[in-house]
């Protein structure tokens, strides 16, 4: 019953001492629509290339009717390369239906074109309430997220939150990547947006790139985040602005976000963007 959360979990996972490896071609490595109350634990999800494979390594999908938030989803130690969509999605698309309570932790995403892990609902800058309550990701490993070759649209993120009220980002490290990237409004390394009391924490981004578009930086806070924290985090070596602030036009509004205890080396080296 994971619309209340009651029960046991349904639990996938490896047998024995070694790890099992998912391997998915072209398509999904793991696809959940509309259920939750489900773990993912050491394994390997492995597409048949970034150029090839046409779909997620992970994902979970929530369209249901009335506002349905499911409940309970853990993903840990997974190795997630080879997918050209993303590698971890928890996503949703009516209204304020999504997840809640969903842990994203020791996972390695890598080799893949659009966007390492991504949560996202329905965007309607007119609506209130979130897709998605209390996600929490921790202790990840992202990088060579390539960017999908697209002139309107910005590609080759790390790790991005969005539609979410109550979420972390902490103790995760993405670099080396966006390289693909065509768009102004380009990939960063961790970010949010259309986000509420949201706390990016102890990361690291480094060798982000702008591509031949902009931006390529380390870390964002975007259009529509409140209540949010960004602090002791590693910003270097990267396109774009170590740490980019920025209210885009149709968004909700961005009020009382606190930037604090971060470091900048050596960013902005393309497009004369700056540390902050």
């Amino acid at each position: 019953d994971n619309l209340s959360g009651n029960g046991a979990p349904l639990v996938v996972s490896s047998f024995g001492e070694s790890r099992a490896t998912i391997e998915a071609g072209t398509g999904y490595g793991f696809y959940a629509h509309n259920v939750a109350g489900i773990e993912i634990r050491n394994l390997n999800f492995r597409g048949s290339g970034y150029t090839r494979n046409t779909n997620h390594g992970i994902l979970f999908y929530n369209d249901l009717p009335g506002d349905v938030k499911l409940v309970h989803i853990v993903i840990d130690q997974v190795e997630v390369s080879g997918f050209r969509k993303s590698g971890i999605t928890l996503g949703a698309w009516n209204g304020n239906s999504g997840f809640r309570d969903a842990r994203i932790t020791r996972a390695v995403v890598h080799d893949i074109d659009s966007v390492g892990i991504n949560v996202f609902g329905e965007f309607d800058h007119t609506k209130t309430g979130y897709a998605h309550r209390n996600i929490y990701v921790g202790h990840c490993h992202v990088y060579k997220i390539y960017g999908l070759i697209l002139p309107d649209k910005h590609s080759g993120s790390g790790i991005v939150l969005s539609d979410v009220d109550g979420g972390t980002i902490e103790h995760s490290v993405v670099h080396t990547s966006g390289m693909q990237n065509r768009n102004c409004g380009g990939p960063v390394g961790i970010w949010a947006w259309d986000a509420n009391n949201v706390t990016i924490q102890y990361n690291e981004a480094y060798n982000m790139s702008a591509g031949s578009g902009c931006d390529g930086g380390g870390f964002h806070l975007d259009g529509g985040v409140t209540n949010s924290v960004m602090q002791y985090n590693y910003s270097h070596d990267n396109d774009g602005a170590g740490y980019l602030v920025a209210q885009f036009e149709w968004a909700r509004p961005m009020r009382n976000n606190i930037i604090r205890y971060n470091i900048s080396e050596n960013d902005g080296r393309k497009n004369d963007y700056k540390g902050i």
